[in-house]
């Protein structure tokens, strides 16, 4: 039993390494050698572990994703005005975006490889809290229609995080902090002109 412990405390120890290496330097240039050496272990057991680094980043992405869901649970602050919910979540999410631009960047370019079949899929952008969302944005604005809801919410979000991902890339300048940009975003999303 104590080889079990051991077993399943070095491979939460590699995977966990590997997820911080992500955060601090992306993923583009990680090594198997430089995983390792951070988690004190031979390259050896990071392949008995895990097979491979493919497998192994796989694995440290989904952890991430997992992470950037857990941004939901500050829209069940319900002390807060749905506009200061709403207002902390897209900042968390466009922050934990932001930190794990290479890790999003390879999953998208993997082709979807992240998710074994489209209902893993589905369920991971439900845990994204889009019902949450909805609900949140149908409490700003009085809007009951579901797909409004439904557009408004994936546009909001994606609205939040855009600029964090592709403008550094393709227009190498400066952005405003995280905050200032949902508030700008969210000034203009929700003004009637």
């Amino acid at each position: 039993m104590k080889e079990d412990n051991a077993d399943t405390g070095t491979r939460e120890k590699i995977l966990k390494i590997t997820v911080e290496m992500i955060k601090s330097g992306g993923l583009n240039s990680l090594t198997v050698r430089q995983i390792a050496k951070a988690a004190d272990v031979n390259v050896g057991a990071v392949n008995y572990y895990f097979s491979s680094k493919e497998n192994l980043l796989h694995i440290a992405t989904k952890e991430v994703l997992q992470s950037i869901k857990e941004n939901i649970l500050l829209l069940d602050q319900s002390e807060l005005s749905p506009t200061q919910r709403l207002r902390q979540f897209l900042t968390a999410f466009t922050i934990n975006h932001s930190i794990y631009r290479d890790c999003l960047r390879w999953m998208v370019s993997k082709n979807d490889s992240t998710f074994h079949n489209d209902y893993e899929f589905s369920s991971y952008l439900k845990g994204l809290g889009f019902e949450k969302v909805k609900a949140t944005i149908a409490d700003i604005t009085g809007e009951t229609d579901s797909l409004t809801l439904r557009m408004l919410s994936v546009q909001l979000m994606c609205a939040a995080v855009g600029p964090n991902i592709i403008i550094p890339s393709v227009c190498h300048s400066e952005l405003p902090d995280v905050q200032k940009q949902i508030d700008i975003l969210l000034t203009h999303f929700f003004s009637k002109n």
